[in-house]
């Protein structure tokens, strides 16, 4: 019997949720991606521009996503490259 609160799922559904999540839920205007303070996410700073803003969990003022802009070919190009892997997913099913 699984312990209470254990992740049972395969992989591929794990890397589904997380391209779905990151494509159609999260809201990149408004919260930022935070592991180091347990929920996941915290609210975005209004001068934050940037699509993938994260804290680094060693170095809380740095942010790893900065070189990022949005609506630059950057972005466009991981934004496609989720919705791909989706892709994949979706028809693989």
């Amino acid at each position: 019997m699984p312990k209470e609160g254990r992740n049972m799922k395969t992989v591929a559904e794990l890397l589904y949720e997380f391209y779905f999540f990151y494509l159609y839920e999260f809201d990149s205007s408004t919260q930022v991606i935070d592991i180091k303070n347990g929920g996941g996410f915290s609210p975005k700073c209004s001068r934050d521009r940037y699509p993938f803003s994260i804290v680094d969990p060693f170095e809380a003022t740095r942010n790893p996503g900065c070189s990022v802009y949005m609506n630059s070919d950057a972005h466009r190009t991981i934004m496609l490259h989720f919705k791909s892997a989706l892709d994949r997913f979706r028809v693989s099913a």
